[in-house]
């Protein structure tokens, strides 16, 4: 089943008050197992600008939270 980064952060029950949306960061192992981070902006997604993004087993999600 293919579950997207919105469908992720809905189940894990969203986002915390203060959080980031425009800087959240994927982190994948390619198949050498060298990392790669994907910056997101959710607010892009949210919108209809960006597509949203197809998570892999595997995948970590890193919300920041804002300091202001």
């Amino acid at each position: 089943e293919r579950v997207t980064l919105l469908q992720a952060i809905a189940d894990a029950g969203g986002l915390a008050e203060g959080a980031k949306e425009s800087a959240v960061t994927v982190t994948r192992k390619d198949r050498t197992g060298k990392e790669q981070k994907i910056k997101v902006n959710l607010k892009d997604i949210l919108k209809g600008k960006r597509k949203d993004v197809v998570l892999q087993e595997g995948d970590v999600v890193y919300v920041p939270e804002t300091f202001w």
